[in-house]
């Protein structure tokens, strides 16, 4: 017997150590396997890598297209408003050309002079002529002569027109002129009539009407031009027109009177336009008579969406190129990632003839010899390890055999030695004989109490599990101890509608006999034993024994589940060792909690499918 338990003990220390190794192993592999689940995603990573920075290209390509676009379009703006300036300013000129030619054919008109000298208006003053404004006046600035009926009208001074013949300004400008019964902004040109010694005689005045003029020549233009005369707008042409009620509503209310080159955004139909003036050619400030001109942005817009809309096509497609070329790198690199997986899963299932095959020559391929080193290591040093860890159990077993066997050897080796004096003594054998037969009887039954209790842990079965009620299996332990235990009050808690879970009821029965057996030898002066039953958040079955009893020092503590490690006199140390195998083999956990004086706590958690 001796020898056969102590094969089982040392196979059992070897198992064991096993399963330890296992665990330690199972932990290494299930960090890999966490390590793998994230580079399993690498390619999404590498995807968000790439994409992340083609996106950021894109982006700044947009913005920085964008801001060139806009630049290239506000030069162009510019450029176009600078160029019409110029146009006008010479189209300005050579239609004050135009007039001043004809102006100065009538100044030497002698019948036109004779009619200025005579006052009376002739049959030349009154001919048909192209311009809308043709006026003769005398030297003191009195008109005789018209083709409009008033402004200044006949006999009227005609003041301005009389400054320009006189004073130093310039024979031509511009002036507001009324034309039946609305005030109209007209380009002029006044010339003198003077005698050949330099007398004055008279003037000619001869002008266009502005609005109908420019309408003419501006009526294709690709902007929306105005005319501003005072606060009155007028479209001069077909773009203008659509947008005149907006100008009308005060659009152009904040622009500031004496803008020249810069430019203001306006909002016309929802399209921004770009908005400038031109002051026409000597205009009268008291009556200010410019152009407006509005550039559209219309095609800087559109430009921008076709610019906007080929980088987008372009980025889904690069999207698309970097997903499929962030995929073949991830499964280049989780390959072999895989393989160091399988490999530690294979060792963490005892198998330490497994190696990692890696083709590579960089950090994976460095990681897998360095992986199969880690395995030949483990190997041999596992195989010293059973070997010293079987050394020690075997001297562990003998010398703790050796001290339980040795206390009764010395009563019984007493009670032998005293029956041998009193052979010789008949008046005394037969009442010592008694007394050492007696002696040596208990000796014998405490050492087959002894080999009992090492054969029951040395032999332990493997649990036969089948489906049961835990309440009720804790019911019946506790129910064991209710009578015997008359100074102990028993409160039991058992939460109702447990789950039935798959155990070995005699093997729970038995690790919670042992557990209510050891609360109530530390309750010598009576107290109070807690049984609970309750489903915890995790989905497990909790076990709570908890007593009022003496407690247990922190050092007690520590060794309360070391086999052969006893407080008792007459204990062997491996009642508590057999609870935790019992939970053990049922993939529970049991925690402990005590405090001198206060009393102990045991938590045992089985899992609900542990089948």
């Amino acid at each position: 017997f001796r020898l056969d338990y102590e094969n089982k003990f040392c196979y059992t220390k070897v198992i064991r150590f096993r399963h330890t190794v296992a665990e330690v192993e199972f932990r290494h592999s299930r960090r890999l396997t966490e390590g793998v689940v994230t580079t399993i995603k690498l390619h999404h990573k590498i995807f968000l890598a790439y994409s992340s920075v083609f996106l950021v290209t894109i982006g700044a390509i947009l913005v920085i297209a964008n801001i060139l676009i806009r630049h290239t379009f506000d030069q162009q703006i510019q450029k176009e408003a600078t160029e019409f300036k110029v146009g006008i300013s010479e189209l300005q000129g050579l239609l004050v050309n135009d007039i001043r030619n004809e102006v100065q054919f009538r100044t030497e008109d002698p019948l036109v002079v004779r009619a200025i000298l005579d006052g009376v208006p002739n049959s030349r003053t009154n001919e048909d002529t192209e311009l809308d404004i043709l006026e003769y006046g005398r030297a003191d600035g009195r008109i005789i002569a018209s083709q409009l009926d008033s402004d200044p009208g006949l006999g009227e001074i005609d003041r301005d027109a009389f400054a320009r013949t006189t004073g130093e300004n310039i024979a031509s400008g511009i002036r507001m002129r009324t034309r039946g019964d609305t005030p109209e902004a007209a380009i002029e040109v006044t010339l003198p009539i003077v005698s050949r010694d330099n007398q004055f005689l008279g003037f000619v005045t001869g002008g266009y009407f502005l609005r109908a003029w420019l309408s003419q020549r501006l009526n294709g233009q690709p902007q929306p031009i105005f005319l501003r005369e005072g606060t009155r707008r007028f479209a001069l042409n077909g773009l203008a027109e659509e947008i005149i009620p907006i100008v009308e509503q005060g659009a152009f209310s904040s622009l500031p009177d004496n803008i020249a080159d810069e430019f203001q955004v306006v909002i016309f139909n929802d399209i921004p336009h770009s908005v400038t003036r031109t002051p026409l050619l000597l205009s009268d400030v008291r009556t200010p008579v410019e152009l407006i001109i509005a550039y559209s942005h219309r095609n800087q817009i559109e430009f921008q969406r076709r610019l906007i809309f080929i980088p987008l096509v372009a980025g889904v497609g690069g999207l698309v190129v970097a997903y499929i070329v962030s995929y073949l790198i991830g499964l280049q690199v989780t390959k072999p990632i895989n393989q160091l997986t399988e490999g530690a899963t294979e060792i963490a299932s005892g198998n330490l003839e497994h190696q990692v095959h890696v083709q590579s020559r960089d950090e994976l391929g460095q990681l897998a010899d360095a992986f199969n080193q880690m395995r030949a290591d483990l190997k041999v040093n596992l195989e010293k390890l059973l070997t010293t860890e079987r050394i020690a159990a075997w001297k562990d077993v003998a010398r703790r055999i050796a001290h339980e066997i040795k206390n009764p050897l010395f009563p019984i080796r007493i009670s032998v030695e005293n029956l041998q004096h009193a052979k010789s003594k008949p008046e005394i054998f037969d009442e010592l004989f008694d007394e050492c037969t007696e002696t040596v009887l208990e000796e014998v039954a405490r050492l087959q109490r002894m080999v009992d209790e090492f054969s029951r842990f040395a032999r332990m079965p493997a649990p036969e599990r089948k489906l049961a009620d835990l309440n009720r299996i804790v019911g019946h332990a506790t129910s064991l101890y209710a009578e015997s235990a008359q100074a102990i009050a028993i409160e039991t808690t058992l939460e109702s509608d447990l789950p039935r879970i798959s155990v070995d009821s005699e093997q729970i029965t038995q690790a919670l006999e042992n557990l209510i057996k050891n609360a109530i030898e530390a309750m010598s002066d009576g107290g109070t034993l807690s049984v609970s039953t309750q489903l915890t958040a995790n989905e497990k079955i909790q076990i709570g024994i908890q007593d009022t009893g003496v407690g247990m020092s922190p050092e007690t503590q520590a060794q309360l589940f070391t086999p052969y490690y006893t407080t008792k006199e007459s204990g062997t140390g491996l009642g508590m060792a057999i609870v935790q195998r019992i939970i053990t083999d049922h993939d529970g956990e049991i925690k402990v909690n005590s405090t001198e004086g206060v009393g102990t706590t045991f938590q045992i958690e089985l899992p609900i499918c542990n089948a």
